[in-house]
């Protein structure tokens, strides 16, 4: 710790046996390089891109990238305040959206292994769980038509 980012430094090391024969290494070099930063960036698509479902169920398509290379984790909301516990990255995983009929947003944040943490992105569906009424006006019940 304490070393800076970029900087060459020089190491060499001496060891002494119980005889007090010593040794010493060639100088070694290295530089510390600088700490990863750059949070992941992402996508989350509901149900392949659907306007609306009529189940409660659905599926997420995550997509994410990251400088180092790596997506290590993501946590999912249904309101962006409360997340899930992080959990291993995946392109893809069945949620369940909060009850009662209207627009659901689903939120998604991904982490890379440095720890960095993304903004969270999120898609909208409408959740429409209840069938539609049929009123029938003609012919009236018990009606009769045709010849007769």
């Amino acid at each position: 710790t304490g070393l800076s980012p970029g900087a060459l430094y020089h190491c060499r090391v001496r060891s002494q046996d119980a005889a007090g024969h010593v040794a010493v290494s060639a100088d070694l070099t290295f530089t510390p390089a600088s700490p990863d930063t750059t949070p992941p960036t992402g996508s989350v698509t509901i149900n392949n891109g659907a306007t609306a479902t009529n189940h409660p169920i659905v599926t997420l398509t995550l997509a994410a990238t990251d400088n180092s290379g790596t997506v290590s984790q993501m946590q999912c909301s249904n309101d962006n305040v409360t997340y899930t516990t992080p959990e291993a990255y995946a392109t893809s995983k069945t949620w369940t959206l909060t009850s009662g009929d209207g627009t659901k947003t689903v939120y998604v944040k991904f982490s890379d292994p440095s720890g960095n943490w993304s903004t969270p992105v999120s898609d909208s569906i409408n959740l429409d769980t209840t069938p539609p009424a049929i009123t029938v006006t003609s012919p009236s019940d018990g009606a009769i038509y045709g010849p007769s």
